[in-house]
């Protein structure tokens, strides 16, 4: 009998603690601080900001790919499930699936970027370089009788400038690879309306 009370007791505190958890906020990721006391949530005041910018340094360089992908393995090995990770992230589920899978087997370097097959750019980095200050400006400023730039344009361009051969379908790939690095990032849908 003295058995059930305490059990009883025992759950009369949990219920109790819960309630000053939640109360607290203190299961949506929060914490006791090191001084003991509960921290309050932190918000972000452009989340979607963030988030963006948060992804698009993942996919800056091979580096933080790799590192990207050993945090999601991370996240993967302390409970979370691919799915959240991948909610989390913005990733597929499948993909970080298979980074576990390939840590598994291979380990770290597994994560790593390897060639990958396929028909190469054909335009080298300084190239590229060169390429992204020339398409900011007009066609006309190259001796180009066009107001904008189009593949067919680009694809001639390069053969004549650059002595790179392109086709007009990698042509205008590149064309609309290099225009969108060239936008300016506007920092939220909300300030351009206002």
């Amino acid at each position: 009998m003295n058995d059930n009370l305490s059990k009883k007791s025992r759950w009369a505190g949990h219920r109790s603690i819960a309630r000053y958890c939640f109360a607290w906020r203190g299961f949506a990721g929060e914490g006791r601080s090191r001084a003991g006391k509960f921290l309050r949530k932190v918000q972000l005041r452009e989340a979607g900001v963030v988030r963006k910018l948060v992804r698009r340094q993942f996919k800056a360089n091979a580096e933080s790919r790799y590192q990207h992908r050993l945090h999601c393995v991370f996240l993967v090995a302390v409970g979370h499930s691919c799915r959240s990770v991948g909610r989390l992230f913005g990733d597929d589920p499948t993909s970080v699936r298979r980074w576990v899978v390939q840590f598994n087997v291979d380990g770290p370097d597994a994560l790593r970027e390897r060639n990958r097959p396929g028909r190469p750019d054909g335009v080298d980095t300084s190239k590229l370089r060169k390429l992204r200050s020339e398409l900011a400006a007009s066609p006309r400023a190259f001796g180009w009788d066009a107001d904008a730039w189009t593949g067919g344009l680009l694809s001639r361009h390069l053969q004549s400038v650059h002595g790179v051969e392109l086709g007009l379908r990698q042509s205008q790939r590149l064309l609309l690879k290099v225009l969108r690095s060239n936008q300016p990032h506007s920092r939220s849908g909300s300030e351009s309306s206002g």
